[in-house]
């Protein structure tokens, strides 16, 4: 068993969680009140800026030359194609680039968006490799599982489509092939990389929670 089939089965319940989550299921149902999903929007851009911030900060960390262009490639993306893709949908709903940038991050996107850039910054290589992996792949992930799905509203169906294309799916495999250079097998797991894995996919699961709710989950709904 690989390492990152480990970690997939050893957090089996927080993934069935991310996909039944009910703002994941409100998109995949088509069910989702278009308040919840423009927020998500606005945190998400901002946590898209944090997150090139601690892919940054990796990129650095790197030993090898391909490494370190994938993580180039990445940032470059990440802040010119999906980053785009938020100011083009929330202008379409009405929301204005001023606006978006102007967004204040709620707790849960302060917290998880912190925690990378402070695991970017002191963990090991492995680690990092292994918090940024419920992002990047866990995405593909949530879509694919909900791919069957075709919501009419046209933001919902975007939003499913993109995550679960080819193209999507390209990203988490290549951060897993490094991550798999690094750590081969189940039994080259550690407690640390182990506990970097865990806590993103947590702090996943909230972020869509804190969408659902439109503020932090433990202050309730609005």
């Amino acid at each position: 068993m690989t390492a990152f089939q480990a970690l997939v089965r050893e957090n089996a319940e927080l993934l069935k969680g991310m996909v039944h989550n009910p703002f994941v299921q409100g998109l995949a149902q088509g069910t989702l009140p278009r308040e919840a999903f423009l927020f998500y929007l606005q945190q998400d851009y901002v946590y898209l800026l944090e997150y090139t911030r601690a892919m940054s900060i990796a990129l650095a960390r790197m030993e090898q030359e391909a490494d370190m262009a994938w993580f180039a490639r990445l940032i470059h993306d990440t802040l010119n194609f999906e980053m785009d893709l938020h100011r083009r949908t929330c202008e379409r709903a009405g929301i204005p680039r001023t606006t978006l940038e102007s967004t204040e991050p709620t707790l849960t996107t302060t917290a998880y968006t912190s925690y990378l850039v402070r695991l970017a910054t002191l963990a090991p290589v492995e680690e990092i490799l292994a918090g940024l992996l419920p992002c990047e792949w866990g995405y593909y992930f949530v879509a694919s599982e909900i791919g069957v799905a075709q919501p009419e509203d046209p933001f919902y169906r975007e939003w499913i489509q993109t995550y679960r294309s080819d193209e999507f799916k390209a990203l988490g495999d290549a951060l897993i092939e490094m991550f798999h250079r690094r750590v081969p097998s189940e039994e080259h797991l550690t407690p640390g990389i182990r506990r970097a894995f865990r806590t993103s996919l947590a702090f996943e699961n909230l972020f869509f929670l804190m969408a659902w709710h439109r503020r932090d989950p433990w202050e309730g709904t609005p």
